[in-house]
């Protein structure tokens, strides 16, 4: 799978659509020894509206200007994330989600970047 296959498509829930994927979050695993982390997708921020991201506005320490984090955070109130675990598809354009909009949680804060 690509980013490609699941960006920007619709996301269709049990009681009806919770909007398009517009970020995926994903994990590290770093089996001991090894140099390099392998990344595992962890799940989708899902937004109602049809355009953009937080474009780096939902990290915790890095907020920039205080109107543009309102702004970004009050357009993107109602966004969404869908565990990897809650996808039962990927397919014919669509991504296919095993649980209510309602149950869906809202975005978690990225943590602080490594320094």
């Amino acid at each position: 799978m690509r980013a490609s296959d699941i960006m920007g498509k619709p996301v269709r829930c049990r009681d009806g659509e919770a909007g398009r994927v517009i970020d995926m979050r994903v994990d590290t695993d770093t089996p001991p020894g090894a140099e390099v982390a392998e990344l595992r997708l962890a799940g989708l921020v899902v937004s109602p509206r049809r355009w953009g991201s937080t474009v780096g506005y939902d990290r915790q320490d890095d907020r920039g200007p205080w109107l543009i984090w309102w702004i970004v955070h009050r357009l993107h109130r109602s966004d969404r994330y869908v565990g990897w675990d809650l996808v039962r598809s990927w397919a014919d354009g669509m991504v296919q989600v095993d649980a209510a909009v309602g149950e869906l949680p809202g975005v978690p804060a990225l943590p602080p970047r490594a320094t």
